[in-house]
């Protein structure tokens, strides 16, 4: 594109009358500038489809012509006018802020004249009387350029002029790698050199819990990853529970450390599937219990998978490398289905679950009674405290014979009466 203004410029204004001064392109347009008549000329058109956007012509009396272009920021560049007097054989210079389309943003005229121009970092640097000065999209001249000397993952930077890392030469600057790196940037006889530390951007995919992660947990980061002196490939999961150092290393010994706690998975068995463990759950049937960690203790006691069906409070310690990792709580506590307070039945079926007394004996599970009596059933609550269930089982015609009884009461109160009667 640069290639094709250039050869038909000319054509469009006059072989003799057009002066190209240089071409520069950013984000999507081109710039072509120069001076055409003895007045400062700029043409700026679309990279993609060639459209002209702006064409400039400056005329100020004098012989005029736009000598640098200074990028400022991703849509916004300074253009440097040079003025010549003929008269007085004198130059003068104004910064003139545009933006990407053209559009005039501010001017600044110079009070000395600059013997050089360069740019980098999105400053328009000039060398006036051997110093240099610093010239943002503000127009204002500064002694100082300030720069990033710390970036987070990826480090880019604008630059006109021929820039190396680490003393290789380069295309571009554009570092995603952590390391420590040294900027050079030549132009002509001016020289910049920057020291820059691009640091490592550490991702964690995983679910969080308390100060670290629980479950499976990846890990993406650029440079090489090492976990616990083991090469880990970015993006794996992995799920063992324990405290881990993460080093990543990058270019010129760069190292950046960080650690995580992976917690241990705790899941309960409920006889048809399994659910996570949480803290302070109340169960009134059996279960049994599945861990990664190394070891679980469940009041102080070795856990080797078995079911649990006692009531009661019980304390879980998970174990990672001989250190406890996690403590959860959780309680059983009793049930009894199938009966109620106070009924009467010719038989009973119930099911019995934890500290269970029937009579004083203690009952687990399914239970069938037939017969006929009082019965007492003593169920263990969370607080160690005890309710009581009282029902009855009578036979069949003594529930009957129960069940006429008023009216037999009746019946011979009625007929007591008739012979008092008769006497009389």
């Amino acid at each position: 594109m640069k290639l094709l203004w250039m050869i038909l410029l000319p054509f469009i204004r006059g072989q003799s009358d057009l002066f190209i001064q240089d071409h520069y392109e950013m984000d999507h347009v081109n710039i072509t500038y120069g001076a055409y008549l003895d007045d400062a000329y700029m043409l700026i058109s679309d990279s993609r489809s060639e459209e002209i956007y702006n064409e400039i012509i400056i005329d100020e009396g004098l012989n005029e012509s736009f000598i640098y272009l200074a990028e400022v920021s991703q849509y916004q560049f300074i253009m440097v006018l040079e003025k010549y007097n003929s008269e007085t054989n004198t130059y003068q210079y104004t910064l003139i802020l545009y933006n990407i389309y053209g559009e005039t943003m501010d001017r600044k005229d110079l009070q000395e004249p600059p013997s050089g121009f360069y740019n980098h970092h999105y400053v328009l640097i000039m060398e006036i009387n051997d110093e240099y000065f610093y010239v943002s999209n503000d127009l204002e001249l500064t002694y100082d350029l300030v720069t990033e000397t710390n970036v987070i993952g990826e480090y880019m930077i604008q630059y006109q002029g021929q820039a190396y890392i680490n003393n290789e030469p380069v295309e571009e600057i554009l570092i995603d790698k952590p390391g420590i790196y040294e900027i050079t940037i030549v132009d002509y006889r001016y020289e910049y050199i920057e020291e820059i530390i691009v640091e490592a951007k550490i991702d964690i995919l995983g679910e969080s819990y308390k100060d670290g992660y629980i479950g499976d947990v990846q890990i993406f980061s650029q440079g090489d990853i090492f976990i616990n002196g083991k090469e880990y490939i970015s993006g794996e999961k992995f799920s063992i529970p324990g405290t881990f150092e993460i080093n990543i290393i990058g270019e010129n010994y760069y190292v950046k450390t960080i650690n995580i706690k992976l917690y241990p998975i705790i899941l309960y068995y409920d006889g048809d599937d399994q659910f996570d463990l949480l803290n302070e759950m109340v169960f009134d049937y059996p279960i049994r219990l599945y861990s990664n960690a190394d070891i679980i203790r469940i009041n102080d006691e070795l856990y080797e998978g078995q079911i649990i069906t006692t009531s009661g409070n019980y304390v879980i310690d998970l174990i990672i490398n001989e250190e406890v990792i996690e403590t959860l709580n959780f309680s059983l506590i009793s049930r009894v289905e199938g009966v109620k307070h106070q009924e009467t039945y010719e038989e009973v079926q119930f099911y019995a679950f934890g500290e269970v007394y029937l009579n004083d004996q203690l009952v687990q599970g399914l239970q069938l009674l037939k017969e006929p009596g009082t019965y007492y059933i003593k169920m263990k609550n969370q607080d160690e405290s005890f309710e009581e269930i009282e029902f009855y089982i009578l036979e069949s015609n003594e529930e009957e014979n129960m069940s006429l009884l008023p009216y037999g009461i009746l019946i011979i109160s009625v007929i007591g009466l008739a012979i008092i009667l008769f006497k009389k």
